[in-house]
C-alpha cells in the first residue's frame, strides 16, 4: 500500500507518502479489498483503527511498510536484521483528495523510459541507488 501511496510524488506538485491513493485508478485495482479484507485474521483497516487517533494514515502506511519489510527480512537466513525505528520521522499529513494519484505509476509496457520518468525524474532518485 505504501508503494502505491508514495509513487505519485513529483517535486513541486506534492504527492508522496500522504496517505492518499486513488483507488479507482486502473493501477490500484484491488487495493481497496486488500485494505478491508482480513489477511491472517486481521486487516490493515482494523489495525489502523487502534492508532487512528494517535497517528496519521500517511504515517501508518509508512510504519506498516517498514514492519512488513522488517518481518519478512527476518525470515531469510544469513541476512542482517534491519530496523526503521531510529530513522522514522512522524508528522506526515493525510491528504483527503489526490486526483493525480494512480496516474503517476510506471506503465510496464513503456519499459526503462517509464522507470526513469517515475523514479528519476518525478521522485528525484538516481541510477546509483
Amino acid at each position: 500500500m505504501a508503494g502505491h501511496d508514495f509513487m505519485d510524488f513529483e517535486p513541486g506538485n506534492g504527492g508522496g507518502s500522504d496517505g492518499c491513493t486513488n483507488l479507482d485508478a486502473n493501477d490500484n485495482a484491488g487495493l481497496a479489498s486488500c485494505l478491508i479484507e482480513p489477511l491472517n485474521r486481521t486487516s490493515l483497516h482494523q489495525i489502523y483503527q487502534q492508532f487512528c487517533t494517535k497517528i496519521s494514515l500517511a504515517d501508518f502506511f509508512v510504519i506498516a511498510a517498514g514492519a512488513v519489510m522488517q518481518s519478512t527480512r527476518e525470515l531469510e537466513p544469513n541476512v542482517q536484521p534491519i530496523s526503521f525505528t531510529e530513522s522514522f520521522k512522524f508528522g506526515r499529513t493525510t491528504n483527503k483528495t489526490c486526483p493525480r494519484a494512480g496516474h503517476q505509476l510506471p506503465l510496464a509496457e513503456l519499459s526503462c523510459d517509464e522507470v526513469e520518468r517515475v523514479y528519476v525524474e518525478n521522485m528525484g532518485l538516481d541510477w546509483r541507488g
